[in-house]
This record gives structure tokens, C-alpha cells and sequence, in this order.
């Protein structure tokens, strides 16, 4: 049985994110989500998912992910120039509001350790952007650590 958690190596991690991120993204979101993902590495965090989205002003995207009892989790985002606030929020598997990042920022970061092994919802919400019709690429990723 394999292990879930188990460190993505620093080529795989370099090859997945580019994977993970459609070229009409690719740019300053893009960019910022390697940036973080290869300092995170470099501190000791793994790459759990990353994704992302073109999101105009009020338009939300919900993810599942499965989060292991016991490890550490900090999930971030990071938009283009396009926007001007990304709000993350995680939900429980009932719906609940877990954590809520409404500080006004293009790269919002929670933290959470997760009390169960279970599936949770990570909304990434483009609650501002330049113009009503501009569309803000935002990446998001989740990463892991072991507790100490």
C-alpha cells in the first residue's frame, strides 16, 4: 500500500506544475505558484494539488482534497495583475467554514492542521478584480507537511 503523503520530488514537482497549469494561464499567476511551491519545497513542504482557474469579479471555484489527519497544510493562491482581491475559504465536509482568508490580497495563504482524514472544500473566490469584465488567472496550491 503507498504511502499518500509521500514527498513529490523537486523534478517531479517542476514537471507537474507546469503540467498543471493550462498555457492560457501561464504568465504572472503562473509563475508566482512555481515560486512558492519551489520555496515551500526548500522549507520542507510537499505538493499535495495545485490547479487554476480564469475567474471574473464574483466567480468562485470549489475544490475537493483529501487532507490526513495529523499533517500540516498551507494552501495558497496567487493571481495576475488582472486581480485585485482572491479570497480562499476551507470547508468541512458539512459545509463549514473552517478557515476564511478575507484579508485583501492576490496571494492569500491558510494554514490548517488537519483533526481527521477526511475530504474538505477549498473555494478560491475572485472577489475583486480591475474591471467587471476582467478575468484574474489564479493558481492555487495545497501542501503538506508532517507535523513536528
Amino acid at each position: 500500500m503507498s504511502n499518500p503523503l509521500l514527498p513529490v520530488s523537486l523534478f517531479a514537482l517542476l514537471l507537474g506544475a507546469a503540467a498543471l497549469v493550462p498555457p492560457a494561464l501561464a504568465g504572472e499567476a503562473d509563475d508566482c505558484l512555481r515560486n512558492k511551491m519551489l520555496e515551500g519545497y526548500a522549507q520542507g513542504w510537499s505538493v499535495r494539488t495545485s490547479t487554476s482557474a480564469s475567474l471574473k469579479e464574483g466567480e468562485s471555484r470549489v475544490y475537493s482534497v483529501t487532507l490526513h489527519k495529523g499533517a500540516e497544510y498551507q494552501i495558497f493562491a496567487c493571481a495576475d495583475a488582472q486581480a485585485v482581491d482572491v479570497r480562499l475559504v476551507l470547508h468541512d465536509a458539512d459545509g463549514q467554514v473552517l478557515l476564511n482568508e478575507d484579508a485583501v490580497d492576490r496571494q492569500p495563504v491558510l494554514t490548517y492542521t488537519a483533526p481527521a482524514t477526511a475530504t474538505y472544500y477549498v473555494a478560491v473566490h475572485a472577489a475583486d478584480t480591475v474591471s467587471d469584465e476582467a478575468k484574474a488567472a489564479i493558481g492555487m496550491a495545497v501542501t503538506w507537511r508532517q507535523s513536528p
